[in-house]
């Protein structure tokens, strides 16, 4: 009875066992740098359809023990590495890969750690329990160089600022050129120095007698023709020139002088008008 019992749990196990135990895995590939944190694919295979499973990254330095390491989680920060975490804790916060659909994955491994060579897997969880199940993934190698002392978020892209508009320079008035009228010089009046007029007389024998009477300012002539036969003359002619100055006002001697040579002028000229008129008369008669 124990040997047919035996050997049916043997034959039962090859068909079952293996099946089990390499049933479900994590592939994870293209690992890529992106600042200071990088990004992979991840893919469950082996799984039921439609089932689900969380996943935690876990970094390990080389020659060391430690596991360390950040996820980039749910609701969109970073989660460091837990190695218990709570039921409730893996399902808010662990990202979450269906069967059969390959995700993008951001990790990054503990700034703390410093620089150095890391290898790379994640873990599954079921989110029943706080342990990790089955194996991880594969295993992926990276070197780390200047890593941060902090870590920081995922960078969010920083938006260019828009360009200040320079204020438009406000044009300055030209001013107008204003005529300024130029004004109109005034002639000053110039003194006129008055002089007393110089009589002088001038008594000239000629073929006509001439009497000139005059001053330097102003001259009159008077002119009258008398008979060369009234005054027995030989001349055919005679003039006689009288020459006066107007009267200036204010000068008592001036005016004094123009009365004699007009009363002269008279006394000569009224006789010599008589004797030429008679002569007239006789020659008629």
């Amino acid at each position: 009875m124990k040997l047919p019992s035996l050997i049916l749990l043997v034959f039962l196990s090859l068909f079952y066992a293996p099946s089990v135990t390499a049933s479900i895995s994590i592939e994870i590939s293209n690992l890529e740098p992106v600042n200071d944190y990088y990004s992979l694919d991840a893919v469950i295979s082996g799984a039921a359809t439609d089932s689900s499973y969380f996943v935690q990254a876990v970094f390990k330095k080389e020659n060391s023990s430690n596991y360390s390491g950040f996820t980039w989680s749910e609701k969109g920060e970073w989660l460091k590495y837990d190695g218990s975490p709570e039921k409730e804790y893996i399902k808010d916060n662990f990202p979450l890969l269906v069967s059969g659909q390959v995700r993008k994955l951001l990790v990054k491994p503990d700034p703390d750690k410093g620089n150095g060579n890391f290898t790379l897997r994640l873990r599954r969880y079921t989110g029943g329990s706080p342990s990790h199940t089955g194996d991880p993934s594969n295993e992926l190698t990276l070197a780390v160089q200047n890593q941060i002392d902090e870590p920081t978020n995922t960078p969010t892209p920083t938006s260019t600022p828009s360009p200040t508009r320079s204020p438009t320079p406000t044009p300055t008035p030209t001013p107008t050129s204003t005529s300024i009228p130029i004004p109109t010089k005034t002639p000053t009046p110039t003194s006129t120095s008055s002089k007393t007029p110089t009589p002088t007389s001038t008594i000239t024998n000629s073929d006509r007698p001439t009497i000139t009477q005059g001053t330097d300012d102003e001259t009159a002539t008077n002119s009258a023709l008398i008979d060369p036969d009234i005054l027995g003359e030989t001349t055919t002619s005679s003039t006689q020139i009288l020459t006066a100055t107007p009267e200036i006002k204010g000068k008592s001697s001036g005016s004094g002088l123009n009365r004699i040579f007009i009363i002269l002028g008279l006394s000569l000229a009224i006789p010599a008008a008589a004797l030429y008129f008679f002569s007239d008369k006789v020659k008629i008669s």
